[in-house]
This record gives structure tokens, C-alpha cells and sequence, in this order.
């Protein structure tokens, strides 16, 4: 479960929680270039470092990601800090949006590949996923 507050238009504080580990942790994203026609999106973030991690750690990661001109392909890298691993991981992965409503995701972590769809409106999204090719997933957000 996660709360998060756009503190800015550009930063955003939170905490996420773990019912599974009963972990309590920081989550924040400050978004330093938003992407137009002729550059990249730039944001940094932290959260935990949890997908097939124990619990405990913290990651912080540096991303980048800009829409394909002409196209709906928007790729991404990432350069993060795994506090697990002590160590640079390289997350990439690029989305493609159908419709407005509808955006599908494969990425990487760094570690392992995960397919995501998901369904938004102004105010909730779903989300499916398929985390490792192994582990089916739901994600429910809404906002307020």
C-alpha cells in the first residue's frame, strides 16, 4: 500500500507499506525535466527495493525516458542504486500507449522481466501484471 502527496507539480513525498513483511518505508520522486519534442524526461526517486528482495532496503535510482516522435513507444533506462545488492543495476523497458485509457509495459528491473497492462482514468487505475513471466499481479490506485 502506498500514499503519496505532490508536495509540487514536480515533487512527490510518500510512504509505502508491506503488509506481507510488516515494512514501513520512503518513497519520493522529483521530476527535474518533463520530456517535450526535443528532450527527455529526467526524474529521480526512491522507494524500497522490494521485487525478490528481502526487506529492509532502499533503492534510489536516476531515469530516463522519452516518447518516440511519429510513434505511441516510449523507452526507458534507469541507473539505480540496489540497496540489497550494494551495487548499480540497470532497469530499461519501454510502454506503448493504445488509447488514452490503455498502456501496456515490458521491462526489466535489472534483474528480471515483467510485462505490465494497465487500465486508467483521471482519478483510478488497474493494473495487470506478469512479474518474472512466473507471478501473476493486480495493482488498484486511486487518487483524491
Amino acid at each position: 500500500m502506498t500514499i503519496d502527496y505532490n508536495a509540487t507539480p514536480n515533487f512527490q513525498i510518500g510512504t509505502e507499506y508491506n503488509f506481507a513483511v510488516q515494512e514501513l518505508g520512503l518513497r519520493a520522486t522529483w521530476v527535474v525535466q518533463s520530456e517535450n519534442e526535443k528532450r527527455p524526461m529526467i526524474f529521480f526517486n526512491t522507494s524500497s527495493d522490494r521485487i525478490g528482495t528481502p526487506e529492509g532496503y532502499q533503492l534510489a535510482s536516476a531515469n530516463f525516458g522519452k516518447t518516440i516522435p511519429g510513434t505511441q513507444l516510449s523507452p526507458y533506462l534507469s541507473i539505480t542504486y540496489s540497496g540489497f545488492e550494494k551495487k548499480l543495476v540497470y532497469p530499461f523497458g519501454a510502454s506503448y500507449r493504445f488509447s488514452p485509457e490503455w498502456t501496456a509495459i515490458a521491462m526489466n528491473d535489472g534483474r528480471k522481466s515483467h510485462l505490465l497492462v494497465t487500465y486508467s482514468q483521471s482519478n483510478y487505475f488497474i493494473q495487470a501484471g506478469w512479474i518474472w513471466f512466473k507471478h501473476p499481479a493486480i495493482t488498484i490506485g486511486w487518487g483524491f
